[in-house]
């Protein structure tokens, strides 16, 4: 039989002394956990079956215990009183008995029990529970897998019981619920991951007794949200963390301490407890006596392929020679033909040389082994008076256009973001031997919004020394979104590069790269060094603009309002619900800011009319907003009326983007009136 130890150590602090007695488990003789036979040496812990550690009479035995590759399964584990004040376990996965039910229990005096193996309750539906009858310590530093079992129920007889988790937690197969007193603490090192579904579907960390003790959470550790099937809708929440209970006496308290992070999201500001993810369109909030994540704006598409371009895609050359040119995005420099199967390119060509430019044979090149290219051709026939010179240079740009671009992405508007503008190419520098290029440089480029912009130089060849005369290879990668980018202009100079700038990138009309090669030597013979861009590719998003998405949007950018996310919910306390504010361009966590609220006013020079305007947003329609005028007489017996005979112009107001929108309703007519502007939404 295969010898695996399933290791028990007492432990007791003595001056100068420390001590341990491993205890061995072999299941020699039978299932009898209190059988002397069944441990190595005959030494089995003191009392066992009765007080210290000991099995229940329902634990599983496993033929093969002793077997690496076999999880030990344990229907109940008890420690008892231990006047040495420490157990631990090591070994193989503690596994969740075929029965449910599984319980490990802490007698009181039990004092700190450690296990190191991996707690696996996954193999039925039936809750767990972790019991711990004095101020005792139940601490996992291995994994805690509760991926399809049902709750984890942990049951603290004094408020100082204590379990710690220190290892990677699933609460995925049930929720872990605090249903006495005791602390639940996630260690600095520990990790909680929850499954998020439909909006409110999730398993959390719940006090499941409304007339517990004041159990507590501790989080010090990092939570983990997977959203692959999250729901998506601006409003749309799930509580993690609960302790709220009908008795304030009773309740319980969470602790969020330095240490605590949420994977992939960052805190507001130190302390906030406010944390939404890279998007803006998640939210987790901490407080007190719970923990909620929401959704607060439209979480971003998914990454999609816009330009793929291999130099495999050229079938027959094609040059550029001599005569430098503009990008002109008209005309495209290598169209889709015989010659080029892949998505047009549009090209600009300059040259700065010290001799006559005619005579310098530089060409931008479109080469089936190369792909995009800035090649010197080099002086003809064995001559090299006058050709060219060192530091002469030449620069190209080649884009893609949004009208080309793959996967749908012609359409529509389309962005680059966080989670969608990854840029790759792959670079070829070729100086030859002896070495005719100096330097050669790359740079990414975009359009966007009708402007272009060059990224700051992601790459710069050194060759000054001539010391390089073979082919260089590089791939080059780059998040859109993380780039230094400056103002730029090849329509009128393919080569200057103006001040530093900041693009959106959120309406992407082309994607490519600029290239610069520079002489190093006026060498004879053609030998076309050259710098090349061998592939490149580019990733985008889009969105189809509705009423739905605007409002996501509009609502992500105000985090403040919290889980107030609701149309009719009043993020700032004023009165004035989310959806009013969204049609009068309000904040919704600024009570001082209500937007372009309507305007009332005696009419100049007549008695019996009260001029009311209301503003609303240029694009209502666009956006799904309508509003409408009413009136009545009675605000009990209500009596509303349609007000809108009462308009008598619309037009352009001084409030950039909104319409001003005039009525006038007599007072003569009712000893009263009352006057209601209701805003609908429709997504």
């Amino acid at each position: 039989m295969k010898k695996c130890i399933l290791t028990i150590m007492a432990m007791s602090a003595m001056v100068g002394v420390a001590f341990a007695v491993d205890y061995d488990w072999n299941g020699s003789v039978n299932g009898n956990w209190s059988e002397t036979n069944n441990w190595v040496g005959l030494e089995k812990p003191a009392g066992l079956g009765t007080t210290d550690l000991y099995f229940t009479n329902d634990t599983v035995n496993v033929a093969t215990t002793n077997d690496t590759s076999t999880a030990l399964k344990r229907s109940d584990i008890v420690f008892g009183p231990n006047t040495n004040g420490a157990w631990s376990i090591s070994g193989n996965n503690l596994t969740a008995g075929n029965l449910g039910n599984t319980s490990i229990t802490l007698q009181d005096g039990a004092g700190t029990v450690t296990i190191n193996s991996k707690v696996e309750f996954a193999v039925s539906e039936k809750n767990h529970t972790l019991t711990l009858d004095g101020a005792d310590t139940l601490e996992f530093n291995g994994d805690f897998d509760n991926t399809t079992g049902g709750d984890v129920i942990f049951e603290g007889g004094l408020s100082g019981s204590i379990v710690q988790l220190n290892g990677a937690t699933k609460v995925i197969g049930g929720d872990w619920q605090l249903q006495k007193q005791g602390s639940l603490v996630l260690g600095a090192v520990g990790s909680m991951t929850f499954e998020i579904g439909a909006n409110g579907v999730n398993k959390k960390i719940v006090d499941s007794n409304p007339t517990s003790w004041k159990p507590k959470f501790n989080g010090n550790g990092t939570f983990i949200f997977d959203l692959t099937a999250a729901g998506t809708t601006v409003g749309d929440s799930w509580t993690i963390v609960d302790l709220v209970t009908p008795d304030p006496a009773k309740q319980g308290k969470a602790t969020w301490d330095a240490p605590f992070n949420v994977q992939g999201f960052t805190e507001t500001s130190v302390g906030s407890g406010v944390w939404v993810d890279g998007a803006m369109a998640y939210q987790f909030i901490t407080t007190p006596s719970n923990g909620v994540l929401s959704v607060i704006g439209t979480p971003p598409p998914p990454a999609l392929l816009a330009v793929d371009f291999d130099f495999s895609q050229i079938t027959n050359n094609v040059f550029y020679e001599y005569i430098p040119f503009l990008l002109d995005m008209n005309t495209p420099s290598l169209p889709v033909s015989t010659n080029y199967s892949g998505q047009p390119i549009y090209a600009g060509f300059d040259v700065y040389t010290s001799v006559d430019p005619a005579s310098n044979n530089a060409a931008l090149a479109f080469n089936n082994s190369t792909g995009c290219a800035l090649q010197w051709n080099g002086p003809r026939g064995t001559s090299d008076a006058g050709k060219n010179a060192e530091d002469d240079i030449s620069t190209g740009i080649f884009l893609f256009q949004k009208e080309d671009f793959l996967n749908g992405l012609d359409a529509g508007t389309v962005f680059m973001a966080s989670t969608n503008d990854t840029l790759n190419a792959s670079v070829n520098f070729d100086p030859k031997d002896p070495a005719r290029l100096k330097s050669a440089s790359f740079r990414w480029v975009v359009q966007d919004a009708g402007s272009y912009y060059i990224s700051a130089t992601v790459t710069n060849i050194d060759n000054s020394a001539g010391l390089i005369t073979d082919d260089v290879y590089v791939d080059l990668t780059a998040e859109a979104s993380e780039l230094s980018w400056f103002d730029y202009d090849p329509e009128s100079n393919v080569a200057a590069i103006s001040n530093a700038a900041t693009p959106s990138l959120q309406d992407i009309e082309a994607i490519g790269f600029w290239t610069q090669a520079t002489i190093l030597t006026n060498a004879a013979l053609h030998k076309y060094p050259r710098m090349a861009v061998t592939s490149f590719d580019a990733q985008a998003g889009t969105l189809t603009v509705t009423p739905t998405s605007l409002w996501n949007d509009w609502l992500g950018g105000y985090p403040g309002v919290g889980a107030n996310t609701g149309l009719l919910d009043h993020g700032d306390s004023d009165m004035v619900d989310n959806l009013s504010e969204y049609a009068f361009g309000g904040d919704p966590s600024n009570p001082v800011d209500q937007g372009n609220t309507p305007v009332q006013s005696q009419l100049s020079g007549a008695t019996n009319v009260i001029e009311y305007i209301y503003f609303e947003r240029d694009d209502a329609a666009t956006r799904g907003l309508v509003s409408i005028l009413t009136v009545g007489t009675d605000l009990v017996y209500t009596n509303w009326a349609d007000g809108s005979g009462y308009e008598i112009g619309s037009g352009t107001s001084a409030v950039s983007g909104y319409n001003a929108v005039t009525n006038w309703i007599p007072t003569e007519v009712e000893d009263k009136q009352f006057i209601r502007l209701q805003i609908e939404f429709t997504p």
